[in-house]
């Protein structure tokens, strides 16, 4: 984390410090770094906070990847079809130029398996598929780290 200086450049220091010239007078309250929300929450500057019984409310699940598809007419959207344990539903995700088709194949994933159906791109997604974007764009699928069954609820 970057301190934040003062004009003249120097660091500010800790509340507290007696003011002299070794500390350049630095009798302040300290105030945290102001970062550039890239459309991003930080963790304790949350916006929509959810209450427990709003959370409780996501059906979370281990699928399985079925098949990929491309969107037709999109440059960034797959369709896939997922087993989320006996239930084989239809997502659309902006996967493409991150993933390609046959390294989604097979995988496991986390997935909310209760989300209601909404068309994108003319195409029913029944499900959300999980992931995590960093600052830079780049993707990254909440997985399970052991062989966890399909349609494995996810606590």
């Amino acid at each position: 984390m970057k301190k934040r200086s003062r004009k003249n450049g120097r660091a500010p220091s800790c509340q507290g410090q007696a003011n002299t010239p070794e500390n350049n007078g630095a009798q302040r309250l300290m105030q945290p770094p102001v970062e550039q929300d890239k459309g991003l929450n930080t963790i304790g500057h949350m916006d929509n906070m959810v209450s427990l019984k709003e959370f409780q409310a996501l059906d979370l699940r281990v699928a399985e990847i079925l098949s990929v598809d491309s969107v037709e007419g999109s440059s960034k959207l797959y369709a896939l079809q997922a087993d989320v344990g006996g239930r084989q539903v239809q997502m659309v995700a902006g996967l493409k130029g991150q993933y390609a088709p046959e390294d989604l194949k097979g995988r496991k994933v986390i997935v909310v398996a209760n989300l209601e159906p909404a068309k994108i791109r003319g195409v029913t997604s029944e499900a959300m598929l999980l992931a995590a974007v960093d600052s830079g764009g780049s993707v990254s699928l909440l997985t399970v780290d052991k062989d966890a069954s399909v349609g494995s609820k996810v606590m």
